[in-house]
């Protein structure tokens, strides 16, 4: 693409537009998987309302009314733990994925203009090197590791 096209603007223009995309749609996907994490104890507490309004039914055998409430909680307890243990977790670890994806195509970008802009080896390693540092920084602090060994420098 950098020999395809004629200003640097428009090279600028055409990896900043595919990033943007990218970013814009691994946040939707995550943004799906949390609103379901958000619906999902309200489902759960739907079930418990409808076991406590069978219970109701048969509340003339006090045997079968202890056993109908407890089952009738189990719901509430599946959607929380739905929501807080799987869906939420996995939402918050998408967004993390896509911030780290961003973070190297933005060094990939770099690295392009670098190369359009025929810069010399040292001033392109000098460029790359403070992308790397501060996006190797801020991966630990979000604890993501797998992609922290894809962005160390080779020596």
């Amino acid at each position: 693409m950098a020999l395809d096209v004629k200003t640097r603007a428009e090279l600028l223009a055409a990896l900043e537009t595919e990033l943007r995309l990218m970013e814009r749609q691994g946040e939707t996907d995550a943004k799906v998987v949390e609103v379901a994490g958000g619906f999902v104890p309200t489902i759960g507490i739907i079930g418990t309302v409808m076991g406590l309004i069978d219970v109701m039914h048969h509340f003339s055998d006090f045997g079968s009314v202890g056993s109908g409430i407890g089952t009738a909680f189990v719901s509430t307890i599946y959607g929380l733990v739905l929501a807080n243990l799987v869906l939420l977790p996995i939402s918050h670890r998408m967004r993390s994925r896509v911030a780290a994806t961003f973070e190297i195509q933005e060094l990939i970008i770099e690295g392009v203009l670098c190369l359009y802009d025929e810069l010399h080896p040292t001033l392109v390693r000098l460029r790359l090197a403070a992308f790397l540092r501060s996006s190797k920084s801020r991966l630990e602090r979000n604890d993501v590791h797998a992609e922290t060994r894809l962005l160390e420098p080779r020596q």
